[in-house]
C-alpha cells in the first residue's frame, strides 16, 4: 500500500520531494567569459640589409575570450578556448636607423585545454591550466625617420603588414573564487604565459624598395585575466 505514497506527494507538489538541485560536485561542465591585460615580452628584428636592430613586438594590450571545460573527474577537466588579443603599438628608435618605429598586432587564439584543480571545489580553488593549438597573428610595422633618403620627406611608411598561422601554447595558474557554494556562478582569476612560434611576415612594396626582406618573429605574452564562470 505504500507504493502510492510517493506519487501522491509529488502530484500534490510537495517541494521537499521534488527534483533536488544538482549538487556542485555533479556539475561537470563549465563555461566562462574573460577580459584581461596582455604584455608582449618578445621582440621583432629587421634584417635584409637595412641596418636595423630590434624592438618589442607590441605594447600593453587587452584580451577577450571564452572557455568551455568538461570535468572528467572533480579535479581534472578538458576543453576548448577561443581568444582575441590586440596589442598596442610600441615606439622604438632601434628597429630602423634614425627613425621612430611602431610595432603592433592582433591575434586570434584557438586552444585545446587541460585544467587540473589542486583542491575539490571550495571558496578558493587553485588550478593549473595548459593549452595547445594554433593562432592567426597579424603584425604591422610603421616607420617615420627624420628624413627618407629617396624623397627627402619624413612621412610615416608601413614596412610590414602581414598575417600568418602558427602553433601556439599556453601555461597558466589561477584560482576559482566561489562566494556562493550552492550557486553555479563564480569568479576566476588567471595569470600566465601564452606563446606563438616563429612565423614569417612579409614586407610591403615600400619595405621591399628599401631592401627589407620581411621578418621572422615569435610572440610571447604575459597575461592577467578575470573571468565570470558558470558550472552546470
Amino acid at each position: 500500500m505504500r507504493t502510492w505514497i510517493l506519487p501522491a506527494l509529488l502530484a500534490a507538489g510537495v517541494p521537499a520531494l521534488a527534483a533536488a538541485p544538482e549538487a556542485p560536485a555533479q556539475r561537470r561542465r563549465m563555461v566562462s567569459i574573460g577580459f584581461g591585460l596582455v604584455e608582449p615580452v618578445s621582440k621583432v628584428h629587421f634584417g635584409g640589409g637595412v641596418g636595423g636592430g630590434s624592438a618589442d613586438n607590441g605594447d600593453l594590450g587587452v584580451g577577450l575570450g571564452a572557455q568551455y571545460v568538461h570535468f572528467l573527474t572533480p579535479r581534472l577537466g578538458a576543453g576548448l578556448e577561443a581568444d582575441y588579443v590586440t596589442r598596442d603599438g610600441t615606439l622604438s628608435t632601434r628597429l630602423y636607423p634614425a627613425a621612430d618605429a611602431s610595432v603592433r598586432g592582433d591575434t586570434w587564439l584557438m586552444l585545446a585545454l587541460l585544467r587540473y584543480s589542486f583542491l575539490r571545489r571550495g571558496a578558493a580553488t587553485p588550478f593549473v591550466l595548459l593549452g595547445a593549438g594554433g593562432a592567426w597573428n597579424k603584425t604591422t610595422v610603421d616607420v617615420k625617420p627624420s628624413e627618407w633618403a629617396d624623397t627627402g620627406t619624413r612621412e610615416t611608411r608601413r614596412l610590414i603588414d602581414d598575417a600568418a598561422w602558427t602553433p601556439a601554447a599556453s601555461a597558466r595558474l589561477g584560482v576559482d573564487l566561489d562566494l556562493d557554494a550552492a550557486g553555479p556562478g563564480f569568479v576566476t582569476l588567471e595569470a600566465g604565459w601564452t606563446g606563438l612560434a616563429h612565423a614569417g611576415y612579409a614586407e610591403t612594396p615600400r619595405g621591399r624598395a628599401l631592401g627589407l626582406e620581411g621578418i621572422r618573429a615569435p610572440l610571447s605574452l604575459l597575461s592577467f585575466t578575470a573571468r565570470y564562470s558558470l558550472r552546470f
